[in-house]
């Protein structure tokens, strides 16, 4: 358990250097998945998946990148927030509350783990 906390500070203290890179940057501009990038899922899905044309580049990242990269960031929040539901159940009880209550808190924390 010790080795488990000890590794949550560090990726809670990697993950706030990363979003406080990505915000004094600018970088935030260029991995932000927007609505306009929905159309370029399916033919980047389909050049990755089923090896078809690779589509032309217009940035410096495509549309599944994009949505990679952001989807960490909401999936990094929500498993620290679990975290520290599942860590001091009583004193994150608000939080907790959010989650569904303990039980469902150690879920999320699992899914959460295993979707990054």
């Amino acid at each position: 358990m010790q080795w488990h906390l000890t590794f949550a500070w560090i990726y809670i203290g990697t993950g706030l250097i990363y979003l406080g890179y990505q915000l004094f940057s600018g970088n935030y501009r260029q991995i932000l998945f927007v609505p306009r990038d929905i159309p370029g899922i399916w033919p980047m899905v389909r050049h990755y998946f089923f090896f078809g044309p690779k589509p032309p580049s217009r940035e410096a990242y495509n549309p599944l990148q994009k949505q990679a990269y952001t989807s960490v960031i909401g999936l990094g929040l929500l498993s620290v927030m679990s975290g520290f539901v599942v860590w001091k159940p009583v004193q994150f009880s608000w939080l907790g509350w959010i989650f569904g209550g303990f039980h469902w808190a150690r879920w999320w924390h699992f899914a959460v783990m295993v979707a990054l």
